[in-house]
């Protein structure tokens, strides 16, 4: 009996997840949370349907920690049919054939709508890239509202990387209009591209003599914006005669978990997680 229990215990894997801010465009973005919440919880009564694989959402469910709504579940494929070897016993025989298979795939998923930060598993073979590609076809399908997400990435790594640099020659950036709300220490650059109207804003600076401004800077202003999870960006630069180049999508924020894959298991570790990323970027405003 103890050998039983033993092997029936749910097993622990590692899980990696990455951060992003989800953003909405259009006419009719006033309600759109209101409008997410319930999308996701008939979420489970849709699906898309491909050549190979039929996609669907599943586990979902809703669960409040210090008045803290959090939206979670798992977007994933099955898969519709499939190729295999099979023996005929009848003429002993070796051959391939079409199978019938539910083998799946799934990530999850766990979102705060007040901060508009969703946290989502990064897989081999379900990547942030093709999750987010299939969430927003899921949505388009359902919303007239256009949504994107911005990955949220490390402030800190970015500016020790910058501060290393002897000049900095050329920065690019493209950005979005904030959402819920903008922080103080790039309060500045937001208010320039909702005054202009902009869904988008492409800023570009270059000094390739001197080099540009870090601290205190519409450039930093404009870094600590996109690392915040509004936008993203490119630098290039020198440290003494060797050339350097940086891609802010280098790095963004994940977080490692060890923990049953069992969605309430997980809700309070992605909760704290979440909760250090917002103070940590508070801080660093």
């Amino acid at each position: 009996m103890l050998n039983l229990l033993l092997t029936d215990k749910p097993e622990i894997r590692k899980m990696e997840f990455v951060f992003c801010r989800f953003h909405f465009e259009g006419l009719f973005s006033q309600d759109v949370l209101t409008r997410m919440k319930e999308f996701l919880m008939k979420s489970e009564e849709k699906s898309i349907e491909e050549e190979r694989f039929k996609w669907a959402f599943g586990d979902v469910g809703i669960q409040s920690i210090n008045n803290d709504e959090i939206i979670y579940g798992r977007l994933g494929r099955t898969i519709k049919q499939k190729f295999g070897t099979v023996y005929d016993q009848n003429k002993h025989s070796y051959k391939k054939d079409l199978i019938k298979s539910s083998e799946a795939a799934y990530s999850n998923f766990f979102i705060m709508p007040k901060f508009n930060i969703i946290a989502l598993e990064d897989k081999y073979n379900l990547t942030k890239k093709l999750f987010i590609s299939k969430f927003k076809e899921f949505w388009d399908k359902n919303d007239y509202t256009d949504i994107k997400f911005e990955f949220l990435k490390d402030e800190i790594e970015i500016f020790d990387l910058v501060k290393s640099w002897d000049r900095l020659s050329r920065a690019t950036f493209d950005l979005v209009p904030s959402n819920p709300s903008s922080r103080d220490d790039w309060k500045e650059v937001d208010e320039i591209i909702r005054k202009a109207e902009a869904k988008r804003a492409k800023l570009e600076f270059e000094n390739r003599e001197k080099g540009l401004a870090k601290q205190g800077s519409v450039i930093q202003k404009s870094m600590s914006m996109a690392a915040d999870g509004y936008g993203e960006f490119k630098l290039k630069g020198w440290i003494g005669n060797v050339g350097q180049t940086f891609n802010s999508l280098s790095t963004i924020i994940k977080k490692e978990i060890h923990s049953v894959d069992e969605l309430p298991a997980i809700l309070g570790q992605l909760y704290k997680e979440i909760k250090k990323i917002l103070e940590r970027k508070k801080e660093n405003g």
